[in-house]
């Protein structure tokens, strides 16, 4: 494999003239010991071996038959890979992206938003990689429409994937999510500004009691669940990465009122105060 920067090159190199990328033999991830803002929409396969990391500062470990769905905007940490690692990767151009979410209203998106993979079983993991074949070919055609073909091949490879996540790990909420994956991209967007669901509420025009219950019924959790998710992620984030801003500046760009707010916060969900954090590193 290509060092970090190559690879990410090569992917934008490749993303832009097909549309969809599929990367055999991954021995390892770009960007090691720096998060990385996924910018991609993208499915990781794992054949052997992991890989350690955090996902939105949640820590993880990609194991065997493990499957992983990636939405653009996540942040990933990567800390190693043991020497048999290998996955097959497939990444999807944001042009593409955007074509297949007008017609994929999937109920699993805000599911693998908040935990990206499960484990395949042996009937399952091939399956998925004769799909990955398929995608091959369409890739190699020179078809006037091979563009709507890999369209349409992203939309089954959802379904078969949500289906498989269903039959292995269960379902999440009530099935008909259409307001959290809004939801996520709303407060990805705008969390540093705003931390109240009344703001979001509005975004929907919505009363804040009832978009908070429709979303409890698809997520399981409340709007301020998430708000505080992604701000605790984004402030791990700047913690980790931008050792030279001071933690009064993090606050202020996060939106809080004063430190002692974003100090109580942070302790709150971490268990540790932002400065004994950031030593820990």
């Amino acid at each position: 494999m290509p060092t970090s920067d190559d690879f990410i090159h090569q992917l934008e190199s490749e993303i832009s003239n097909k549309g969809v990328f599929v990367i055999d033999d991954v021995t390892h991830m770009p960007a090691y010991d720096r998060d990385f803002v996924q910018p991609y929409y993208s499915v990781g396969i794992n054949h052997r071996g992991t890989v350690e990391g955090s996902y939105d500062g949640n820590d993880f470990v990609f194991s065997p038959h493990d499957i992983s769905v990636l939405y653009p905007r996540h942040t990933i940490y990567f800390r190693n890979s043991s020497p048999d690692y290998r996955a097959t990767l497939i990444v999807i151009s944001e042009q593409l992206f955007s074509e297949l979410n007008s017609i994929n209203t999937s109920d699993n998106r805000f599911v693998f938003e908040s935990q990206p993979h499960f484990k395949l079983n042996d009937r399952q993991f091939a399956d998925i990689l004769t799909i990955v074949e398929v995608f091959r070919v369409i890739s190699r055609l020179n078809y006037v429409n091979r563009k709507e073909m890999m369209v349409i091949m992203l939309d089954v490879l959802l379904g078969i994937i949500g289906n498989y996540r269903i039959e292995n790990v269960g379902k999440g909420g009530d099935g008909k999510n259409r307001l959290s994956p809004l939801l996520r991209d709303a407060i990805m967007q705008h969390c540093h500004q705003h931390h109240d669901v009344e703001f979001y509420a509005g975004l929907f025009c919505l009363s804040a009691k009832y978009f908070s219950t429709v979303v409890k019924r698809e997520t399981g959790f409340g709007v301020n669940h998430w708000i505080q998710q992604q701000l605790v992620s984004d402030a791990k984030s700047l913690l980790r990465t931008e050792m030279h801003t001071s933690v009064q500046e993090i606050s202020d760009r996060l939106g809080f009122p004063d430190l002692a707010t974003f100090s109580r916060f942070f302790k709150r969900e971490t268990g540790v105060s932002p400065t004994t954090f950031r030593q820990s590193l």
